[in-house]
């Protein structure tokens, strides 16, 4: 059974690699990596301080010397904030009942260097080993290829009216369906290759061509460092799973590909805009939210992207990876269960055209 699912799967693949849609997202995903990895390049060799600049320092003129004062989230990292707040009296550090206090002020401004990136965090993001990390870290931008996909190839069929043929030549239903499954699965791990490898091979060349970065080519990282990105390449292609599941749902369940693909995407967009919002009314909601939804959840599975600027501020909320597992593979078994539920008992018609 397992071998005759494999012979759907490898045909299923000789029918989508005629079709132009997954080239073309995967052209959009190899482009927009391209995108960030350049970006960071040009951004590293216009300015030592390229993205700290696009944060603004906290100014501070002091009322008892009239010195001015300004602090940066460089100053953060190196310590160096200490040594500037050693000038200021401390009457004016600590405030009184009409001004809370320069102290207060800076607690208030820290936060907005969590989005600081160093100099040297800015030539990891196109040097090997850590170049290859940014996949790992961009979820959202593969789930939208993937849920777009998922629905296409199975809405085609309905589209098409080949379902009801391909079914009267003796393929079993669920294992039509697992064989689509198994394809894509096989399809987001292809593309995960591919978009390591592009990201690679142009990390190579930004340690070539001029101007010289004045570094290796590859960052001298331990063994350990190799094995931790492959381990985050292995949790993506987990991570998007319930999107496969959740793309060939919809579809089976709207027989179509237009109402499955916008379905999918209306889903993750409504997800995507009121997961905020809603996190931010009310803890317990944000704490629902977390629990209920598979953005939510696959974010929590990957963990956070922590900066040197995050360790400094002492904001670092370890991730629930062992929840978001087990809210992950939920999700993923209820929909394909669904799925078949549907596809095993409906009857399949003529081509609908979408």
């Amino acid at each position: 059974m397992i071998a005759h699912v494999a012979r759907l799967a490898i045909w299923e693949w000789h029918k989508l690699r005629r079709r132009w849609i997954q080239w073309i997202l995967l052209g959009i995903i190899v482009l927009i990596f391209q995108g960030i990895l350049w970006g960071f390049y040009i951004g590293y060799h216009v300015s030592d301080d390229a993205f700290g600049s696009l944060i603004p320092p906290h100014e501070y003129t002091s009322i008892g010397t009239g010195q001015r004062i300004e602090f940066t989230c460089a100053d953060l990292l190196d310590g160096s904030i200490e040594e500037k707040l050693a000038s200021i009296p401390v009457e004016e550090r600590q405030g009184d009942d009409q001004w809370p206090g320069l102290d207060a002020e800076l607690e208030e401004w820290q936060p907005t260097c969590l989005g600081y990136v160093t100099p040297q965090e800015t030539r990891a993001v196109f040097t090997l080993p850590f170049s290859l990390s940014i996949s790992g870290e961009a979820i959202p931008l593969f789930a939208i290829p993937t849920l777009i996909l998922a629905a296409s190839i199975m809405g085609v069929e309905y589209g098409w009216g080949t379902l009801r043929t391909t079914l009267t030549r003796g393929v079993g239903r669920w294992q039509l369906l697992a064989s689509k499954l198994v394809m894509m699965l096989f399809a987001v791990i292809a593309a995960i290759v591919i978009l390591a490898l592009t990201i690679a091979v142009a990390s190579i060349l930004a340690g070539i061509i001029p101007p010289d970065e004045g570094g290796p080519l590859v960052f001298s990282a331990p063994a350990s460092e190799w094995i931790d990105l492959l381990e985050s390449l292995g949790k993506m292609i987990y991570a998007l799973v319930p999107y496969i599941a959740l793309g060939i749902f919809l579809a089976v369940l709207t027989q179509s590909t237009a109402q499955g693909i916008s379905f999918s995407l209306g889903y993750y967009i409504v997800e995507l805009i009121l997961a905020p919002i809603l996190g931010g009314i009310n803890d317990r909601v944000g704490d629902i939210l977390e629990v209920a939804l598979i953005g939510q959840n696959t974010s929590e599975w990957m963990g956070q992207n922590i900066t040197d600027t995050t360790r400094a501020l002492g904001n670092i909320e370890p991730s629930d990876t062992v929840r978001a597992f087990f809210i992950i593979l939920a999700y993923s078994v209820a929909l394909i269960a669904a799925a078949v539920w549907i596809f095993m008992r409906r009857d399949i018609g003529g081509a609908k055209g979408s």
